[in-house]
């Protein structure tokens, strides 16, 4: 019995260490892609239409994911959902990188506040408020980089969030758009700086 409890406790530090090696390799300027259009993946919504198109691609890429939005339509939410499964195993795991990057361009002739929802597995397994973090966010007229620093992040409740285990993140606002518009989003990714 003892040796078993020996045996198990060696092989939970040997994973253990093995969890960090992907921290302790990153170097200034490594990335991590998120969401690969050209792989047919792409933003899930409650409302806007999303779609996959060759609009405004990154050089060397075949698609960006535009959100497409009429006047009066709900901007609502979009983002990576946690059913979604894009950010389970190596790209759930953020450990290492110091911020989340999201480049896009918006053809909205004003700024559009959206409240940035980050969520791990426990957030997901417990959607409820506070049990998440949340940033205010503007997604800029243009072509830009958000860019939201994810080292030491914290739930709203004051919570570590786990960067192993990143499920979900999420643009919400409960307003409507007062034109019509359209955001291509050209890359996401995780970066050590």
């Amino acid at each position: 019995m003892k040796r078993n409890i020996s045996i198990m406790i060696g092989l939970l530090f040997i994973l253990g260490s093995l969890m960090n090696v992907q921290a302790a390799e990153l170097k200034k300027g490594d990335k991590m892609e998120l969401i690969k259009f050209d792989k047919g993946e792409m933003f899930g919504s409650g409302e806007a239409n999303i779609s996959l198109t060759k609009e405004k691609a990154e050089k060397g890429k075949m698609y960006s994911c535009k959100v497409s939005f009429k006047k009066g339509d709900k901007l609502g939410f979009l983002g990576i959902t946690g059913d979604s499964g894009l950010l389970k195993g190596k790209r759930g795991n953020w450990e290492g990188y110091d911020s989340l990057n999201i480049k896009y361009i918006s053809t909205a002739s004003k700024p559009i506040r959206y409240e940035m929802l980050i969520g791990d597995q426990q957030a997901l397994d417990k959607w409820r408020y506070g049990n998440y973090c949340s940033r205010s966010v503007t997604i800029q007229p243009g072509e830009n980089v958000l860019s939201i620093d994810i080292t030491g992040i914290v739930c709203d409740q004051g919570r570590q969030m786990d960067l192993t285990n990143m499920r979900n993140f999420l643009f919400y606002n409960t307003g409507q758009a007062d034109e019509d518009f359209a955001i291509y989003f050209l890359s996401v990714w995780v970066e050590k700086e």
